[in-house]
């Protein structure tokens, strides 16, 4: 062991094989299965990943054992704003026998998309199949070829893409396979008041990918959540059709759908003042006390009893007194008090709430007050009694005077909107389904409300529309409020959904919100700081990851969206990959950072 230790970095080493070369022993072969998978390298907390802004250039250092330093560059491709994706290690050209082991877990296409590593679009094929084939890949990897290699000996096999639609719905019934021993996911009923009721989908038809997910062999009991996992309105379903199509079903064709919205809008016709409310759920809930009970004029119904002031439902603009006809696409015509606070509790992210108005008509221009009673059945947020007309006027509140109404603004084309300073402002950038090319920290690690801009990528979108800055900050993505309750992981995803436009709520402030800090931090031989960095920033350069077990991770004092403009006295605003490279490596002992740090203006 000293030898090898002492014999520098290449090693000449001279084998000799102990086993014996018999036709007995050569015969043995090692089943394929006991082969373990490659294992996937971790990342370590003892690199720099620095990357460059202005290009798709990722310089990795790692550190050996005797302080030797290696740089390797690696060019990546369809840039994005989170950490970039790993690069795929499976060729394309390689043996058409498939390691099932290999094909569990993630892999990214050309594009940039995470798929299955089992999908379609990752199958293997030999050189000659990949010749033959002209077609275009899309962004999950998928060729008719590519589909027929895979699924074309289980029957008819062909793609189709369904564009959900704002509170639309597919309309699809799910069933399993008659074999229960067979899991599978099969169209079992198409309503014809869907968005799939339109496509060339049919009862029967299995379902076995969906945008670059592998649903095969897998329950339908679990289909409906990864669809509603899935982020974006475009859903590219990979069908395989059998004829007869509707054997292998577990359960009769389904021909009878329950209700929606869409086919009961009549019910709700009779309603006076009737809108929709869409309400962003925090971890605190809604803020409204509902009761069950009886209005003079619109009869039985949910009535809002409560509203907490400052809560999600104070600032959609709810009053006490309305009555709940909807909760997303769930009518409250005819519930108890049970079930709309069990469908109020269930409903998660933006909730849709169809309201009605009954008392808005009953106001008079003297203000008077009203004489309408509500018959109050009993609720476990409140104590509530049938209240005659002669209680109700007693006990009601006096109707509050219509505010005067203010001078109507211009309005605006959002996608022409100028950004206004310290005003809230709605601005819509046509995206073509492409990434806005923006880097932004959440409100969870700058503490406050909102998110930051801490970057705007030059070949972007958002670079050639001019309208957005650094250190602007975002109030709201696509009807998403960006607030205390987002988290970063929700964040990246809203920044992330590809949508033919992107509607921002942006606030900028005259006089830019930032801090300066400085940090001192020891480095000691034989340990890195850990971070992912982004050069070429106007400002220095921008700490847009913290490796675990790194320097800084353990110190806890820089974090993400930090921008880096000194390191010992240096201004690093301008330094090359390399320069950046070698500074960070060769630092030893006592490191001192000064740092900008994006600081949302409160409002």
């Amino acid at each position: 062991m000293t030898t090898m230790k002492n014999a520098g970095s290449k090693i000449l080493l001279r084998v000799q094989s102990i086993i014996k070369n018999n036709d007995d022993f050569s015969q043995i072969s090692i089943p394929k299965k006991m082969i373990p998978p490659p294992i996937t390298p971790c990342k370590t907390p003892d690199r720099e990943l620095i990357h460059d802004g202005n290009s798709s250039t990722f310089i990795d250092e790692i550190q050996n054992d005797e302080n030797d330093t290696k740089i390797s560059i690696k060019n990546k491709k369809d840039f994005c704003i989170a950490t970039p994706p790993l690069p795929t290690t499976e060729s394309e050209n390689s043996s058409d026998e498939e390691d099932t082991q290999n094909m569990e877990g993630k892999t990214f296409t050309k594009a940039g998309v995470e798929i299955d590593r089992a999908s379609a679009g990752n199958v293997r094929r030999s050189k000659e199949e990949s010749a033959i084939d002209t077609e275009q890949e899309d962004c999950f990897g998928y060729t008719t070829c590519k589909l027929k290699k895979k699924y074309g000996s289980m029957g008819q096999v062909f793609m189709h893409v369904i564009i959900r639609k704002d509170n639309g719905y597919l309309g699809i019934s799910l069933a399993g396979h008659r074999d229960r021993t067979k899991m599978a996911c099969f169209i079992a009923g198409i309503n014809p008041k869907g968005m799939a009721s339109s496509t060339p989908l049919e009862i029967g038809d299995e379902i076995v990918e969906v945008n670059g997910i592998v649903l095969q062999g897998r329950s339908h009991l679990n289909v409906p959540t990864i669809l509603k996992s899935i982020i974006g309105t475009s859903l590219k379903f990979v069908i395989i059709r059998r004829k007869p199509s509707a054997d292998d079903l577990a359960v009769k064709p389904v021909t009878q759908f329950p209700l929606c919205l869409d086919e009961d809008e009549d019910v709700f016709a009779h309603y006076t003042n009737v809108r929709m409310v869409q309400i962003k759920k925090g971890n605190s809930g809604l803020g409204i006390m509902i009761i069950e009970g009886k209005h003079a004029e619109v009869g039985q119904g949910i009535f809002i009893s409560d509203i907490q002031e400052g809560s999600m439902a104070d600032m959609a603009g709810l009053h006490i007194g309305e009555m709940i006809l909807a909760v997303n696409k769930d009518s409250l015509i005819g519930c108890s008090y049970e079930t709309a606070a069990s469908l109020l509790k269930k409903s998660d992210g933006v909730v849709v709430l169809k309201i009605c108005n009954p008392n808005k008509t009953k106001e008079t221009s003297t203000n008077s007050i009203t004489s309408t009673s509500i018959t109050v059945k009993g609720s476990s947020d409140a104590k509530a009694c049938s209240a005659s007309p002669d209680k109700a006027t007693q006990s009601s509140r006096p109707v509050t005077p219509m505010p005067k109404k203010s001078p109507a603004k211009e309005v605006v084309d959002p996608s022409k909107a100028l950004i206004v300073p310290n005003e809230n402002t709605t601005i819509e950038i046509d995206t073509n389904n492409k990434p806005l090319g923006v880097v932004a920290v959440g409100s969870e690690l700058n503490i406050h409300t909102d998110a930051v801009i801490i970057d705007i990528l030059p070949d972007g979108i958002a670079s050639k529309d001019k309208r957005l800055q650094i250190f602007d900050q975002i109030t709201e993505i696509n009807g998403n409020k960006i607030n205390q309750d987002c988290s970063e992981k929700q964040l990246q995803k809203y920044l992330k959904d590809l949508q033919p436009k992107m509607r921002l709520t942006i606030f900028r402030s005259d006089v830019e919100s930032t801090e300066k800090v400085e940090f001192d931090l020891m480095k000691k031989p034989g340990k890195q700081f850990g971070i992912g960095l982004r050069i070429h920033h106007p400002k220095g350069m921008i700490l847009t990851e913290v490796l675990p077990g790194g320097i800084i991770e353990l110190d806890g004092r820089l974090r993400k969206g930090d921008i880096i403009t000194h390191i010992n006295s240096e201004s690093v605003c301008n330094l090359s990959h390399e320069d950046s490279s070698i500074l960070l490596k060769t630092i030893q002992g006592k490191a001192t950072f000064k740092v900008l740090r994006p600081i949302p203006k409160k409002r």
